[in-house]
């Protein structure tokens, strides 16, 4: 009986030490054409709140000038989606070099939304961190992306080609050679600042992008020539069933490609790089329908 007090007391010490002590954190690596550089650092814990956190060393620079060169800076983006558009202002609250929020990981398709400040504008910036550490349930699905969060992180279909999503996961580094969103400083007209929009989330999240992991949860389609060196076509697009939203993705998550495809449509694919990609439509119920060709020229 004793055993057994004694086996359960261990038991629940190690899921209330679980419960209570989860955290995380990482920092996140910046750099410009110049060789400028610079560290964010974020996170979760079960302590933490949205905002700013005293006690995890968060401290509030907003008022603080940016640096001559180059900078990188947090600041606060969802739930308040007001706080997403900057096309000519700065709308956010604060501005911090680190940040842990609260972990958000048992809430099913909660997430926290971070805009990322870029003071520079020497193209491309590059950003890195440790993939390794993104294959938790919890943080399997961070990604970064420089289009704005109020047609979610998967770029919708439209004239402004985006860079992203980037899943942490599948990548330790990604360049980008632009911005869709920037504004003017207000310490200096002269200086523009960059956005780019990131999240720790985890295997619960909604993104547009789809889980090519999972092909037996979507329809399968099959295209022709495969592999191609110059274009793709479906071989079964009957006349009465419009294809919406059409995207090719690279490596299961970078978009590449985004339109509308009526059907017996040729689609170039000549000026891609060679390599496997992945594509992912609605038919004319809004059921998804997922593929893969390979490209070699």
């Amino acid at each position: 009986q004793m055993h057994k007090k004694l086996f359960f007391i261990i038991c629940f010490s190690l899921f209330t030490f679980k419960l209570f002590a989860q955290q995380f954190s990482f920092p996140m690596y910046f750099e410009d054409a110049l060789g400028n550089k610079d560290t964010l650092v974020f996170g979760y814990d079960n302590t933490a709140s949205d905002s700013i956190d005293a006690s995890f060393g968060e401290i509030d620079i907003k008022n603080t000038p940016y640096d001559s060169s180059f900078e990188a800076r947090i600041t606060a983006c969802y739930p308040d989606m007001l706080h997403c558009f900057v096309n000519s202002f700065d709308p956010s609250a604060y501005h911090l070099k680190k940040q842990i929020h609260q972990n958000k990981c048992a809430l099913l398709h909660q997430f926290v939304v971070y805009s990322i400040y870029l003071k520079g504008s020497h193209f491309p910036i590059t950003v890195s961190w440790n993939d390794a550490l993104f294959t938790d349930s919890c943080n399997i699905k961070s990604l970064i992306t420089d289009w704005s969060p109020g047609g979610w992180f998967d770029a919708v279909c439209g004239n402004f080609p985006t860079q992203g999503p980037y899943f942490l996961n599948f990548n330790s580094s990604v360049t980008f050679d632009r911005t869709h969103e920037q504004f003017i400083s207000p310490f200096n007209s002269l200086d523009t600042i960059q956005v780019l929009y990131f999240t720790i989330a985890s295997n619960s999240f909604l993104s547009g992008t789809p889980d090519f992991k999972a092909p037996s949860l979507m329809q399968q389609a099959s295209i022709f020539p495969n592999p191609t060196a110059d274009f793709i076509q479906f071989k079964s697009i009957s006349p009465q069933s419009a294809v919406l939203n059409f995207k090719i993705f690279h490596n299961s998550q970078q978009l590449f490609f985004c339109s509308q495809l009526l059907p017996d449509e040729k689609i170039d694919v000549s000026k891609f790089e060679n390599g496997l990609y992945f594509f992912q439509y609605f038919d004319s119920i809004g059921k998804p329908v997922v593929g893969k060709f390979i490209l070699s020229k």
